[in-house]
């Protein structure tokens, strides 16, 4: 499945300034994970207007996660880990949580696209 054909916080998100393409600012993330938890904190607080592009781009990097093999998303798991100075086993503990993965599952997305986020997750944190 290509990325194309998919379907589809930081701690302290913030909305890109003005002018800005939020697409290009989230290809500058290195990690995908990181990139869907971008999105997903901005999902959250865009103005009204705003929302349909950045569900679109939502659902665009949630695909892109999906397609990920699990040793690809162990990986991106690290990088992601990397960048913000945690080990991945630490960052898994807290994204493990039901309250917070939730967040980082488009609204729109397919119970099955849910139920393999969710077991994927579960798998990582044992092998992180």
């Amino acid at each position: 499945m290509s990325n194309a054909a998919c379907r589809f916080p930081r701690d302290n998100p913030s909305r890109p300034p003005d002018g800005i393409d939020l697409s290009s600012t989230l290809r500058g993330i290195p990690s995908v994970f990181e990139r869907l938890i971008k999105v997903a904190s901005l999902a959250n607080i865009e103005p009204e207007g705003d929302q349909e592009a950045v569900h679109a781009e939502h659902l665009a990097v949630f695909g892109s996660w999906l397609v990920l093999s699990l040793r690809d998303k162990h990986a991106d798991l690290e990088v992601s880990a990397a960048d913000q100075g945690r080990s991945a086993a630490g960052m898994m503990r807290h994204w493990i949580q039901p309250s917070h993965y939730q967040d980082l599952i488009p609204r729109s997305a397919l119970a099955i696209e849910r139920e393999l986020f969710i077991m994927e997750l579960e798998v990582l944190f044992l092998v992180v």
